[in-house]
Order: C-alpha cells, then sequence, then structure tokens
C-alpha cells in the first residue's frame, strides 16, 4: 500500500469516525467544563446532556465544531500514520531497507498495523511451515511495549502540529448560541495572539501521547493476537478496536478533563487556571478525585465507537 493510499484511506477513515461520534464528543466536552464554565451543574449526564442541547439549541448543536473537528482528525491521523511506522522502526532497531529484505514493505514488519495485517490468511499461511504459524523473523521484534511507544510517539508529535484545531473545536462546541470557526479564531487571536492557539498543548501532547499509545499500539498488539484466533479477519479488526479503545477511554480521560478546562478559557476574561499543575490542583481541591473521570461515559462510548469505525473503514479501504 502506498503512501498516498494510506493518507486516503485514513482521510476518509476519520471523516466518518469523526462525523458520526462528533455528539458524544460534544456531551463530553459540555460535561468535562460544566462545573466552572457555568457556575452550576446543569447536565447529570450524557443521555441528559444530549437531550437538553437538543431541546434548547436544535439537533444541529450536536456538531457543534464539525469543521475544525474534520480538519484536525483527517490531518492529525495522517501524520500520525505516517509517522507511527518509521518511529517503530527506530524504536526496534530497524531500517526500511532491513524491513524490504524481508518483503514486508507494504505491510508492517512487526506483525500488523494500520496498513496491513501480516497474520492475514494468505500470508499466515505462506509462513505457517516454517514459523508454526508465527509471524516471520521481523515480527518478533516489536514488544507490546514498543509499540506502545511509537504509537504515542506518533500521536504526540502530529498534535503539537494540530492543536489549533482543537482549541477551536472545544470552544465552538461550548458555546450556547451560533459561533463560526473565524469568530472564534478572530477573537482568540485579538486577546492572546497567535499563541492563544497552543493553549492545552501540554496536557494535549500528554493526552494524545496516552490516547495513540493505547489505540494505536494496543490496536496493532490485539489485531495480530486475534487474527491468531479468529479466521474472520473482520472479528480481529472489531474486536481489536473494541480493546484499543476501552483501552484509551480508561488511560486518557484525567488528560482529557485538563485539556479541555485550559483549551476553553484559552481568550477569555475570566482564568480559572493558570496552568496544568495549577488545574490539577484546583480540580482536585475543588470537585474531588472523580472530576478527572468526568465525562468518563461519552468517552468510552465515543471510543468505542470511533475505533471501530476507523480501524474497520481504513481496513477495508487500505
Amino acid at each position: 500500500m502506498g503512501d498516498g493510499q494510506k493518507l486516503l484511506a485514513s482521510a476518509l477513515a476519520a471523516a466518518l469516525a469523526e462525523t458520526v461520534t462528533l455528539p458524544i464528543d460534544v456531551c463530553k466536552t459540555r460535561l468535562q467544563t460544566q462545573a466552572w464554565h457555568l457556575g452550576t451543574a446543569p447536565y447529570k449526564g450524557m443521555v441528559q446532556c444530549m437531550w437538553q442541547t437538543i431541546h434548547k439549541e436544535g439537533a444541529g448543536s450536536l456538531w457543534k465544531g464539525l469543521k475544525p473537528a474534520l480538519v484536525r482528525q483527517i490531518c492529525y491521523s495522517a501524520l500520525a500514520l505516517q509517522l507511527y511506522e518509521p518511529i517503530l522502526d527506530f524504536v526496534c532497531g530497524y531500517t526500511r531497507s532491513e524491513r524490504q529484505h524481508d518483503g514486508n514493505r507494504d505491510a508492517n514488519a512487526y506483525g500488523t498495523n494500520y496498513a496491513h495485517s501480516h497474520t492475514d490468511e494468505h500470508a499466515h499461511s505462506h509462513t505457517a511451515d516454517h514459523t508454526h504459524g508465527q509471524a516471520p523473523h521481523v515480527a518478533h521484534a516489536a514488544t507490546y511495549l514498543q509499540r506502545l511507544v511509537a504509537g504515542g510517539a506518533a500521536g504526540a508529535l502530529a498534535i503539537c502540529v494540530f492543536n489549533p484545531t482543537e482549541v477551536l473545536k472545544t470552544q465552538m462546541q461550548n458555546a450556547s448560541s451560533h459561533l463560526g470557526m473565524l469568530d472564534v479564531l478572530r477573537r482568540l487571536c485579538q486577546r492572546e495572539g497567535i499563541l492563544g492557539l497552543w493553549a492545552g498543548v501540554g496536557p494535549n501532547v500528554t493526552r494524545t501521547f496516552l490516547v495513540n499509545a493505547a489505540e494505536l499500539g494496543t490496536y496493532d498488539h490485539a489485531k495480530t493476537r486475534l487474527s491468531r484466533t479468529f479466521e474472520s479477519r473482520a472479528a480481529a479488526y472489531i474486536g481489536a478496536s473494541f480493546i484499543a479503545g476501552l483501552a484509551s477511554a480508561c488511560i486518557s480521560t484525567p488528560a482529557d478533563v485538563v485539556k479541555t478546562r485550559l483549551m476553553q478559557q484559552a481568550g477569555s476574561m475570566h482564568r480559572a487556571y493558570s496552568g496544568i499543575l495549577d488545574a490539577v490542583h484546583q480540580i482536585l481541591a475543588d470537585e474531588g478525585l472523580g472530576a478527572f473521570y468526568s465525562g468518563f461515559a461519552p468517552i468510552l462510548c465515543r471510543k468505542l465507537l470511533w475505533c471501530t469505525l476507523f480501524f474497520y473503514a481504513y481496513e477495508q479501504l487500505r
């Protein structure tokens, strides 16, 4: 699979997954910011939040921030995909020429990745006689930890570039009235300058490292394992997607709460938090440890659905 095909497949898969799951993301954002942003807690949970949003603002409000969300996911996912494999090569100490030597240029040299599963039926049967049903030599090079590190690093580097789209999306989703992307951009730049678009970049990098490590690394590893268990490749894709989504939601939610609140206050006259550590301290002191998992239900629902749609669509489009 060429780089152009990878980019196109990742773009289409990301656009599909983001559009379908954005209403859940809107609810998640509002649940995470309501304690300080509104002064009260009008939303008791994901279902009530979604119902009240539709009742007061219309069904279309559930897709607030769609434009920056699509820009963010399409560009971010494409860049993270391109970075993952060379970073994994680096972490494992392999060069591209060594992967080519093993005949795996179009497939991941480590058994499976977004692009191709080395344990697909035809590849599995080809190597079974020599490896007792396991992937060839290079497949043993990448451990689960190495996949986590490579996935996290790829995501962290990619989000540094596209942090502005996350800031715009967060503020548009929290607005009770219609607020366009250019309106948010203009207001933010007037008050804080261009650097205001990188508000919350610290926790966002942390969160994205955890998310991408959990999603990409776990999916990559789980698909390798499940491909040996299930005859159906679709079952392996879906099963690995669920495992990746669950791991991502559990690990990344606290960082996501801090990131969302810092991004929401960007360009605002009222600043509740002076930085990451202050946000962590205040949230813990004022709202308790459970506040770091506010919005967990929509995060989990979205991650399970998003990962399944993205990975399955990508595997079919590749």
